[in-house]
């Protein structure tokens, strides 16, 4: 075991190197680069758990992934909430997981009224759904999250949506990453009218074509019930 030692640290130390290379290309203003970049990271961060690194580079780490997210390029409005999503995973409950739902829900929601993409809402949606799920350090910041992953797809609820009918990935998404955020509230402050709007939109839905959004919503009425007993 001892023999084999040496080898596992100079691996580590060839994944910190790349990691490192791979944040400092973030900064490059070529949106290829930055994609690259965060498509390196994502490998990395999938391959093996970066804690070190992550507590090391927190800092940097969130404002690069929140400047890719500002700018919007094609790839990286993609892969960049998986960096995010990981690194609030990693830290664990505590200030930076609360920091990095305080930083990025603004952005995420912005992100999700220009998209017109499936797959970049999707992203956007569970990445929201996964921080908010760690960081919410109080109902209030769940709260927030929920009605803003609502308003994608109920637009009289508010004015954050996307213009566009929401595909069936998109509503699938939507009302699971709704359900995921519910399962960590204990009381919820909408009001019985809202809660109807909610019930009968959810009941529209079981009787759509496509399989997963059916699954989705009665899973989520299901919760609702138990919820409410």
């Amino acid at each position: 075991m001892q023999s084999e030692r040496p080898g596992m640290d100079e691996v580590q130390v060839h994944k910190d190197v790349l990691l490192d290379q791979s944040l400092d290309a973030l900064y490059e203003k070529r949106s290829s680069t930055r994609e690259q970049a965060l498509a390196s990271m994502v490998d990395a961060f999938n391959s093996d758990l970066q804690h070190e690194f992550v507590e090391k580079k927190f800092a940097t780490l969130l404002h690069q992934c929140l400047h890719c997210i500002k700018k919007g390029s094609s790839k990286s409005n993609i892969i960049e909430q998986n960096p995010l999503s990981i690194a609030i995973i990693t830290v664990g409950l505590g200030d930076q997981a609360q920091e990095i739902l305080e930083e990025s829900v603004t952005p995420l929601s912005q992100a999700l009224k220009s998209s017109r993409e499936a797959l970049k809402i999707t992203s956007i949606l569970e990445c929201l759904a996964v921080i908010t799920f760690v960081g919410g350090a109080n109902p209030e910041q769940t709260e927030r999250s929920m009605q803003i992953i609502w308003q994608m797809i109920h637009p009289k609820l508010g004015s954050n949506v996307v213009a566009t009918k929401p595909s069936p990935a998109v509503i699938t998404t939507i009302v699971s990453s709704w359900a995921f955020l519910l399962t960590t509230v204990d009381q919820w402050t909408l009001g019985p009218k809202l809660w109807q709007e909610i019930v009968t939109y959810l009941s529209s839905l079981l009787e759509k074509d496509d399989r997963s959004v059916r699954t989705a919503a009665g899973e989520a009425l299901a919760l609702i019930l138990s919820w409410e007993l």
